[in-house]
């Protein structure tokens, strides 16, 4: 998987993906901002100095998925957080760039559509 950083084109060119407010006291955009920070830490420190808590931390989020209905994200982490937890007990088996970008892509989909679907068009109208 390789992401796209074209600019978009036509009608996706007027809408602002990627950029969607969340509100913390929602339980679903709760996780989804937990899970954001979860990879930016991931991201910012890497494998090797990654803190030794990321996988209780992931632990903990991927129950909060499942609660919050959001399963292919649950799964995707837990998927994440196997191999993170491997590379920490065996050192690096192969790649974490294919799982960490297929769980950012949902993620970023999820905001999206939670910024942009009937929830949101229904408060842009009020």
């Amino acid at each position: 998987m390789v992401p796209d950083f074209a600019a978009p084109t036509g009608a996706l060119a007027k809408v602002e993906l990627g950029r969607a407010a969340l509100n913390d006291h929602d339980a679903v955009d709760a996780a989804l901002s937990q899970l954001r920070e979860l990879l930016a830490t991931l991201l910012h420190h890497g494998v090797r100095h990654l803190p030794r808590s990321w996988p209780a931390d992931a632990t903990t989020l991927v129950a909060k998925l499942r609660h919050s209905s959001l399963h292919a994200l649950e799964q995707r982490l837990r998927e994440l957080a196997r191999e993170i937890t491997a590379t920490f007990q065996a050192g690096p088996q192969h790649g974490l760039a294919g799982p960490l970008l297929e769980l950012a892509a949902l993620l970023q989909l999820h905001e999206d559509a939670r910024a942009f679907g009937p929830r949101a068009a229904a408060e842009t109208l009020e």
